[in-house]
């Protein structure tokens, strides 16, 4: 089995796992060490599948799946420290964080630069709703900086953090001077409308002639106040 066959074959066990950790740890049952995260959650997402690749890498797909998670997604991501002798310490219990760290690795394949950033650009975020759909509301460190309130205001068929995080940067340029920062996750099934009329709302103070579509010139605290407001209403069938 070749490398590359593994790690297609890890990745909807990673998908599988990810979310049931995130759940046990958010709620304050944390595991203790990788050992136990395999003990805990291998026979919930699979049959014990043993492969070898020819260069040294052989296990079981569902401990390979955990242990490259643990690895390159939370302890990359800095929501748990992971020692050399496979012990967990330090957890973080925000979920936005926790999601974020799993896109390090299943979405970006571990990528070293964005693990040194994916915490602090969430880091500022708020999540409010439900839904299986988001609006998402994010600006720009260095404009934040240099205090000019510009914010970009987008929609994902996704809710999750991680995957809000994969659209957004997979929008920002790496020519762009700063980072993107995450405000606001709008967990909602009625994205489309809750996006509509934010940009109705801020029409007048669009950005035009931009690269960057969707920017406008608001401070984020004035979107999160409608987008507040919008889901209230909603909520209580007025809108």
């Amino acid at each position: 089995m070749k490398t590359a066959d593994v790690i297609r074959a890890i990745r909807p066990l990673q998908r599988a796992v990810a979310p049931l950790l995130i759940e046990d740890v958010t709620n304050g049952d944390m595991p203790t060490s990788v050992d136990e995260v395999i003990d805990r959650y291998a026979d919930r997402i699979g049959a014990p599948f043993h492969f070898d690749d020819g260069k040294g890498w052989k296990d079981d797909i569902r401990s390979a799946a955990i242990w490259t998670l643990m690895r390159n997604g939370f302890a990359k991501g800095k929501v748990v420290h992971l020692s050399k002798d496979g012990m967990l310490s330090s957890w973080s219990t925000v979920r936005i964080e926790l999601e974020a760290a799993v896109a390090i690795e299943i979405e970006f394949g571990g990528n070293r630069a964005l693990s040194v950033r994916a915490k602090e650009i969430v880091a500022q975020a708020t999540v409010i709703g439900e839904g299986s759909r988001a609006v998402y509301v994010y600006t720009d460190s260095r404009l934040d900086r240099l205090g000019d309130k510009c914010t970009k205001i987008g929609r994902h068929d996704r809710s999750g953090g991680g995957e809000v995080l994969r659209r957004i940067l997979s929008q920002y340029s790496t020519g762009n001077p700063g980072h993107p920062v995450l405000r606001v996750i709008a967990r909602t099934d009625r994205e489309v409308g809750l996006e509509t009329f934010l940009h109705r709302r801020f029409g007048s103070r669009r950005i035009e002639n931009g690269f960057g579509a969707e920017w406008f010139s608001v401070p984020y605290e004035e979107v999160a106040i409608e987008i507040e407001t919008y889901l209230a209403l909603q909520m209580s069938g007025d809108h």
